[in-house]
């Protein structure tokens, strides 16, 4: 009988939540990440690189200053750190806990000195491993030992039990061909191996032991997390008992990269927090994902750390940068609170008579409207402080008569020749302005058999667009005759002359639906199709209607990655500004050493090292300006911008007003964010320097609630039906605003504060 195995899907989800920053530090080679308590009665993190540099940080000993106190220890061990463990490895020697640091040939156990002006790392003793180069490390307490032990594993599957300063046991694991991630199970006081006789099918990354059963009110408790394995592999992660029963499994849309069990639960759920590839941290409970946050890194290790009673359970991840980054879910956690506040008086018939004021006010004005398009004729006659005559010896008075037109038509052509004659004694002399008239230039789209070409149909993956006619949908030889006559063909492949294969554009037609569809794996051409269609659909149809859904999320997707990369190009940029000066300085010492030729080698050594630093992290930063060039280039540019007259042009389809389209990215020097945020923002207090898609996003909500286009199809009432019954549904609306309000009841008097809040709410 098969063990059942519940699937899950998860993975794919698109957060537009974030983890927020406490703490950021920087470790280039960063490889490896523990949280333990050394000192103090608080966690500390120990950050261990592969160039031999172990850090000990302590964010939460000034929390106000843990950028600038937070580093207590940086030791420099010479050889690279493979894996991190703390715990009472030494119960003979000391009663607190030792760091036990792995690298390839040796095991080292130091301890945390705490002095009285700073902190020290002391080496009580040091293993060497021989054979095959270390791997990795597990502890536990093996053979129901009284202390705790540890176990290295080396890249020959070799095991070595180490027991304080005495080496225990070694032995070979058979048929293994690559060491894997491994973990000590109490239950059956085994070691738990990755092996291939359960497949999984997937290559594992990481693998959790949890040993203890847990629960939020007694370990003893019915709902005690079963002891359980926890296998992450990169699509899948696998839970399994300690006898080799599988639990459950959930399935990764994405490439999992890390998984962290969280420190506290409330029911016999485990609750899990998975990394991706894309910059996501998913948790789980059990099978059911409850959340989701963003990162402005991949993480390559994760964890949770607790600094005191207000900082608890804040994840630690380590990106594969090298930045070390401590954050929390949600808003920055309020701290203090306003005391309660005394007592007062509230006049609560003053506030009912307020309320139905406000509410008629408010009743009224979504019922009333003003007709601002007066048309009419305005005629007024000033006479002139200064004479305006024309070839008159002595000063004649004269008067400016003013002829103002209202009307929403168009304005016609006025003659611009007056015939003046003489009418009996004096000259008569008119002054006669013309009506403005303002004209209106639309570009056109060439037409299409002078980009495309025919081509052979294609079924594409890419973006597709779907125009809705209210009207019967037109044949394809009708609307492009110039590629096919034949009356009966409802699609049509269309290859650009200048453009790739990804650039093909498809066209269908359904009769049934009324729709045209436009798909393409590039949103290049898209544009000019769609205008071309809609411009000889209501040249063909003059009533027809066409509308479209806007494909919101591809817009904001592909806009935040253009500026996404024109940020990274402008820190790049700055890092290379930075090296350049850098490594004119570096010149300018090594060139003074080596003239005067009183430096010592080591000194001139040292001096090559850091310049030879200096040059790659330079041709380094050049090196990816180069590759962000190419985007930011004029084929990049001319990508960005038919996109973004995509994005207009379905906007103004579906009566919407976006106040930009691809010309914004022409005679200027300012940034796409830049522009954007000077359009869509009411004021400069609120604008962004650095936008991303979720901030784009929420310009744009913002853009679409206040127009919402046209509401076409409202038919008036006579007013003489609704003179009757208005002032019985202003009376219902107020009656009913008092109801929920609860204000039917209420008399003059005090109220505590803690309601007093709630009414205001």
């Amino acid at each position: 009988m098969r063990s059942p195995i519940q699937l899950y899907g998860g993975g794919g989800v698109m957060s537009l939540f974030h983890v927020q920053e406490w703490f950021n530090v920087a470790f280039p080679s960063a490889h490896s990440l523990c949280v333990a308590n050394l000192v103090e009665r608080r966690e500390q993190l120990i950050v261990g690189t592969l160039n031999g540099t172990l850090t000990v940080l302590d964010p939460g000993k000034e929390s106000e200053n843990r950028q600038e106190v937070a580093n207590l220890v940086e030791l420099h061990l010479g050889h690279p750190i493979l894996q991190l463990l703390v715990g009472n490895f030494l119960p003979t020697a000391f009663d607190e806990n030792v760091l036990a640091v792995l690298m390839p040939n040796s095991l080292l156990f130091l301890r945390l000195i705490n002095t009285s002006e700073s902190f020290a790392c002391e080496q009580v003793f040091e293993h060497r491993i021989g054979g095959a180069s270390a791997f990795n490390m597990c502890s536990g307490f093996f053979g129901r030992s009284v202390t705790l032990l540890l176990c290295v594993q080396n890249l020959q599957g070799v095991l070595h039990i180490l027991e304080a300063e005495n080496k225990v046991l070694q032995r070979l694991l058979p048929d293994i061909l690559h060491p894997g991630p491994f973990g000590y199970s109490s239950i059956s006081d085994s070691l738990v191996n990755a092996d291939w006789i359960q497949p999984l099918g997937d290559i594992i990354l990481q693998m959790i032991v949890l040993n203890i059963s847990r629960s939020a009110d007694e370990p003893s408790s019915p709902g005690a997390v079963q002891p359980s394995i926890l296998v992450l592999c990169k699509r899948a992660l696998h839970c399994f008992t300690h006898g080799g029963n599988p639990r459950f499994t959930i399935r990764l849309q994405t490439v999992a990269l890390c998984v962290t069990v969280l420190s506290h639960w409330k029911d016999a759920h485990i609750p899990l927090c998975i990394g991706n590839g894309t910059k996501t941290v998913l948790f789980y409970s059990d099978t059911r994902l409850i959340w989701s946050g963003q990162l402005p890194f991949v993480p390559q290790h994760i964890g949770t750390c607790t600094f005191n009673d207000s900082l608890r359970s804040l994840l630690a991840l380590l990106s594969d940068e090298g930045n070390l980054f401590i954050g929390y879910l949600g808003t920055e956690p309020s701290l203090f609170r306003m005391p309660v506040t005394e007592s007062r008086f509230i006049d609560f018939e003053s506030r009912k008579k307020e309320l139905r004021e406000f509410e008629e006010i408010i009743w009224r004005s979504g019922r009333e409207s003003k007709d601002t398009n007066q048309q009419g004729i305005d005629v007024s006659i000033e006479v002139d402080d200064q004479s305006a005559s024309f070839n008159a010896i002595d000063g004649v008075p004269s008067a400016t008569l003013s002829i103002s037109v209202n009307s929403e038509e168009e304005g016609r052509k006025s003659p611009s020749t007056v015939l003046l004659q003489t009418i009996g004694e004096g000259r008569l002399f008119l002054n006669q302005n013309i009506l403005p008239r303002t004209a209106g230039v639309r570009p056109s789209m060439p037409n299409l058999h002078i980009v495309f070409g025919r081509n052979s149909f294609c079924q594409l993956l890419g973006p597709s667009l779907s125009l809705d006619s209210n009207r019967t949908a037109l044949n394809i030889s009708t609307m492009f005759p110039e590629f096919t006559e034949n009356k009966d063909k409802t699609s049509l492949g269309l290859q650009p002359f200048f453009g790739d294969h990804n650039s093909a554009v498809s066209l269908f037609v359904s009769a049934k639906t009324n729709r045209y569809r436009i798909q393409s794996d590039s949103c290049d051409f898209l544009f000019a199709v769609l205008s071309s269609i809609v411009e000889r659909v209501r040249r063909l149809q003059p009533e027809v209607q066409l509308r479209c859904p806007i494909p919101m999320h591809l817009f904001v997707t592909e806009i935040a990655k253009y500026i996404e990369a024109e940020n990274q190009f402008l820190r790049l940029e700055k890092d290379a500004c930075q090296m350049s000066v850098q490594m004119r300085q570096v010149e300018t010492v090594f060139l003074g050493a080596a003239k005067s030729g009183d430096g010592e080698q080591s000194q001139l050594a040292n001096i090559r090292m850091l310049l030879s630093y200096t040059y790659g992290e330079l041709i380094e930063s050049l090196d990816k300006m180069a590759g962000l060039r190419q985007l930011l280039s004029h084929e990049g540019r001319r990508s960005v911008r038919s996109l973004l007259n995509l994005m207009a042009a379905l906007f103004e389809l579906n009566e919407l007003n976006l106040p930009f389209d691809g010309r914004i990215l022409d005679g200027t020097d300012q940034r796409l964010n830049e522009r954007i945020a000077q359009l869509l923002f009411p004021s400069e207090d609120e604008l962004s320097a650095d936008l991303n898609g979720a901030e784009i996003g929420r310009m744009l909500a913002g853009l679409l609630e206040k127009d919402c286009g046209k509401l076409g199809g409202i038919v008036e009432e006579d007013e003489d039906d609704e003179e009757g019954a208005e002032e019985e549904m202003l009376a219902e609306a107020i009656a009913k605003s008092e109801q929920s309000l609860g204000l039917a009841d209420l008399k003059n008097g005090s109220l505590p504060a803690r309601q007093l809040d709630e009414f205001i709410r």
